[in-house]
């Protein structure tokens, strides 16, 4: 295997084989994320059979038979989504490997005075400086040879020899979108590295300057990208198959109770029927009908590349605003549409659209477009100079606006 000595600990550079092509390593990924997939589906299945058997327990084992099966159903349903947790944080993990190279550490592991264990290795590019990655205290109490795959300015996958017991690692700023992104000296290898494994990292000096970059070359329109084009009619043909597939299978459903003789067992079913189809299928309406407005935008205006990063809103949901960086000094804050969404962790996004209302938005590629309004929109900007009649009538065409007035909710 191939080891790299741990001073300094830097990325891999272009061509060193990473740890995901080493034999052991690319046995522990299929462990962690196949295993606990085929738990999730195994659990599923178990949840799905007791809630079957609920129905038809015998009215002498009704009184403890069914708090039985009840318990075991939702114990079941809580493994599953468990499992999918962990299949997820398997193929994050899968993703840093696949970037980076094992390291040899030896003696890195060190003990704080206040009982805290951190991975301590010297900082790339910065000589004499040293990065500290908190560890779990699960890892264990191994103080001699570790393995390291990653960059310690963002995050890693902390390993025993083997690999064994993996675990990651991750400096806060590299995921919460309320600190202040890394911004010390960063080679453009160790960037692009960064950003391929989700890390956030803050634009270099200097980008904001250059202002937005047009991109596609004699692409007019963003829908004349093939990339954008695929996106949207795949989006379109999944959100029209969670419509009419909802309508199709309710319509079935009532039918069977209707056409029953005896529809007394399936009663329940169909009391939780009416009380959530409502919702879904309003939601499964709502997601149809914003992909065609996302469409009109396409249509209208073309790509162009702008700095920006997902901000935390104080709520649950992390990462529902993106911040785009127009220029120096200004900022667009931006909010998907009609459904909230967490936006990828991403340096630099495509945009088209008016920035006083809002557009579409792409990771950089153009084929995951997600419509995006702007979010309390500042009033000075539609006074501004650029905000001419063609600009205007841009914006009607694309529907962002009607009349005018800013178009935030209707679809």
């Amino acid at each position: 295997m191939t080891l790299h000595p741990a001073d300094p600990a830097r990325p891999a550079e272009p061509g060193t084989p990473v740890a995901a092509g080493e034999p052991p390593t690319a046995r522990a990924i299929r462990l962690r994320t196949v295993a606990p997939a085929l738990a999730a589906l195994l659990l599923l299945g178990l949840a799905l059979a007791a809630q079957a058997a609920l129905p038809r327990l015998p009215d002498s084992v009704v009184s403890w038979g069914f708090p039985l099966l009840y318990a075991l159903s939702c114990a079941a349903l809580l493994g599953a989504c468990r499992a999918v947790a962990l299949t997820v944080h398997g193929r994050h993990q899968a993703r840093v490997l696949r970037t980076y190279p094992w390291q040899r550490l030896n003696g890195a592991l060190r003990h704080e005075d206040d009982g805290r264990r951190h991975l301590v290795v010297p900082e790339p590019d910065v000589p004499g400086e040293e990065l500290r990655l908190p560890v779990d205290g699960r890892f264990g109490e191994a103080s001699g040879v570790v393995w390291f795959a990653g960059d310690p300015r963002f995050l890693g996958v902390l390993a025993l020899p083997g690999p064994r017991r993996m675990i990651t690692l991750a400096r806060p700023a590299a995921r919460d979108t309320r600190l202040r992104a890394y911004a010390g000296p960063l080679s453009a290898g160790a960037r692009a590295r960064a950003l391929a494994v989700g890390a956030r990292v803050a634009p270099p000096d200097g980008a904001l300057e250059a202002g937005p970059v047009p991109v596609g070359g004699l692409a007019k329109v963003a829908l004349d990208h093939g990339d954008t084009a695929a996106g949207l009619r795949r989006s379109l043909v999944r959100r029209r198959i969670a419509l009419y597939g909802q309508l199709v299978a309710l319509a079935g459903f009532f039918a069977t109770v209707s056409l029953r003789p005896d529809p007394g067992p399936l009663l329940p079913a169909a009391l939780m029927a009416l009380l959530v189809a409502p919702f879904t299928l309003l939601t499964a309406a709502l997601a149809a009908g914003g992909t065609r407005r996302l469409e009109r935008t396409l249509r209208t205006y073309p790509w162009q590349e702008l700095y920006g990063e997902p901000e935390a809103t104080g709520t649950a949901h992390d990462r529902e605003v993106l911040v785009l960086r127009p220029d120096r000094g200004r900022s667009v804050r931006l909010r998907a549409v009609p459904l909230r969404r967490r936006f990828d962790a991403a340096e630099r996004f495509w945009f088209a659209g008016d920035p006083r209302y809002g557009g579409a938005v792409s990771v950089p590629g153009g084929g995951r477009p997600v419509r995006v309004v702007r979010v309390k929109p500042a009033k000075a900007d539609r006074k501004k100079s650029q905000a001419t009649p063609e600009a205007d009538a841009l914006a009607e065409a694309a529907g962002l606006t009607k009349n005018g007035r800013l178009k935030t909710w209707a679809y």
